[in-house]
C-alpha cells in the first residue's frame, strides 16, 4: 500500500470523530439560538410592563422554558418587616410550597436571599443544607437570583432542577 492510500485511510478513519464534533457544535449553537430568542422575547415583553409582580412572573415563565429547569418561585421582600413571601411558583409540590411560602426575617433562607448574592447550589450543597425539604423535593440544583432596587434586595427568583446536578451559569 502506498503512502497516499495510507493517508486516505487514516483521514477516512477520522471522519466519524469529526462528524460527531460537528453535531455537538450544531446542538450547542441551536441551544444558544433558542436562549437568545427567549431573551429577546422577554426583553420585548418586559419593555411594556411596569408592575413588578407581572414582570417577575414573566421572567419565571421564561426561565422555566430553559432545558433542565423544571421548578421555581418568586419571593417578595416585605419592606416594613423584612420577611419574604412566595408570590408565584411553578413545578413544585404543594407540600413543599406550604413549608416555604413565608420566610421569617431571621430564617436562614431569608438571610441567604437578603444577602444579595447570586447562589448556585449543586446536588452536594442541597443534600447537606439544613433545609431537608429541598432534598426531599428531589431537587438536584438550585439558583437563587436576588432582584435589587437601589442596592436593596426587593425580591428573589429561585430556579430549580430535578434533572441536572448543576444549573448552567449562562
Amino acid at each position: 500500500m502506498c503512502k497516499l492510500e495510507q493517508n486516505i485511510k487514516g483521514r477516512a478513519g477520522d471522519l466519524p470523530k469529526a462528524n460527531k464534533s460537528i453535531d455537538a457544535m450544531i446542538e450547542e449553537l441551536t441551544k444558544a439560538e433558542e436562549l437568545l430568542k427567549l431573551q429577546r422575547d422577554l426583553a420585548i415583553a418586559l419593555s411594556s410592563i411596569s408592575d413588578l409582580k407581572l414582570a417577575l412572573g414573566l421572567i419565571l415563565d421564561t426561565a422555566l422554558q430553559i432545558d433542565g429547569l423544571d421548578g421555581g418561585g418568586v419571593y417578595i421582600v416585605n419592606e416594613s418587616s423584612g420577611e419574604l413571601d412566595l408570590i408565584l411558583h411553578k413545578g413544585l409540590s404543594e407540600r413543599f410550597i406550604e413549608g416555604c411560602s413565608h420566610l421569617d426575617v431571621k430564617s436562614s433562607r431569608a438571610q441567604i436571599v437578603k444577602s444579595g448574592e447570586l447562589i448556585y447550589w449543586d446536588y452536594t450543597d442541597i443534600s447537606i443544607f439544613p433545609c431537608r425539604d429541598l432534598y426531599e423535593e428531589g431537587l438536584k440544583s438550585l439558583a437563587i437570583l436576588p432582584v435589587k432596587y437601589r442596592d436593596r434586595v426587593i425580591a428573589a427568583l429561585n430556579l430549580a432542577s430535578r434533572n441536572y446536578c448543576q444549573i448552567p451559569l449562562n
